[in-house]
């Protein structure tokens, strides 16, 4: 619970020590494993630390293996490895793999069209965000789902121009 406080606030060095106790006195399930990650992804984040990005991989590792398919540790294990870990290729499927298995997970479907249109893949990102901009659309309305329709919007602008001017 503690470990939790600190990660919800960025205290990153006291999560980590939180759910490092938790990890030695036997609370090593998915979950504690899936926070560490967090916790050291964001503070390599902070201090652009390999080091932290290395352990960070590690832990979402071990979530993994406690729980195969576990959403989240996939999403940050996805974003980790492309951003921070010369994984591209194995970033974007982790998080291909996750939007296509839980298609209400709309972050990494988000992820998915980021990625391709970072790998230059145009055409794919403007297919993916057409495609979630269907899928919102059929929701009801609520803060939340109407700011993703704007993002939704506002990248399939972006890419539409991008392509008409190639």
């Amino acid at each position: 619970l503690l470990g939790r406080i600190f990660l919800d606030r960025k205290m990153w060095d006291q999560s980590i020590e939180c759910y490092l106790n938790a990890e030695k006195y036997g609370g090593n399930g998915a979950a504690v494993m899936y926070a560490l990650g967090v916790a050291y992804a964001n503070r390599g984040e902070e201090r652009v630390s390999d080091t932290d990005f290395a352990k960070a991989e590690e832990y979402y590792r071990k979530s993994l293996d406690k729980k195969p398919g576990y959403d989240d540790a996939l999403y940050g294990l996805g974003l980790l490895m492309y951003y921070h870990r010369d994984g591209r290729d194995e970033g974007l499927k982790l998080v291909t793999e996750l939007a296509l298995k839980n298609p209400a997970y709309y972050s990494a479907r988000f992820a998915m069209a980021r990625l391709n249109y970072e790998n230059g893949d145009l055409q794919r990102s403007l297919q993916i965000y057409q495609q979630l901009q269907q899928d919102l659309d059929r929701l009801p309305d609520s803060a939340a789902i109407n700011e993703y329709r704007k993002q939704c919007s506002d990248n399939i602008a972006r890419v539409t121009t991008e392509l008409t001017i190639r």
